[in-house]
């Protein structure tokens, strides 16, 4: 985001499920929404509220405190990524995950289709082709 890029964030109130939003700004645009589901929704519902997304990403974190993957499911022409994180925290890294039906939504990204933010803009030969629900191999992470 630029150097007047700006924040709002709400937190729901129960009954609802989802804990908490985000709207990110770039000047007074609205560059795009992140609602934090942490498992609210699963991988199945989603799929069947937005179809099957175009293609997916990874992204890692390795610490000695904190260490996940996390798959980005990206449907570009509806204007939104699902975000779904895989904690191996005290363990080694997997060498794939599974995603099924039950797999917990953690969050989900909203954008404009006519205008994919800079933040989820990703190299094409980060892009893998979804395929179907199942074990995924995981990319070795570059340090």
């Amino acid at each position: 985001m630029g150097p007047q890029a700006g924040l709002i964030t709400w937190r729901f109130k129960r009954p609802a499920g989802d804990l908490a939003g985000f709207a990110y700004f770039d000047g007074e645009t609205l560059s795009y929404l992140r609602i934090l589901t942490l498992g609210a929704m699963s991988l199945g519902e989603a799929l069947g509220k937005y179809g099957t997304p175009d293609s997916y990403w990874f992204e890692h974190r390795d610490l000695p405190t904190e260490a996940w993957s996390q798959a980005n499911l990206i449907y570009p022409s509806l204007g939104c990524i699902l975000e779904l994180r895989f904690d191996y925290t005290g363990q080694p890294m997997p060498a794939s995950v599974e995603l099924s039906e039950d797999t917990p939504i953690r969050a989900v990204v909203y954008f404009s289709p006519d205008a994919l933010p800079a933040e989820f803009s990703v190299p094409q030969e980060r892009l893998h082709p979804w395929a179907a629900l199942g074990p995924i191999s995981l990319p070795t992470p570059a340090h």
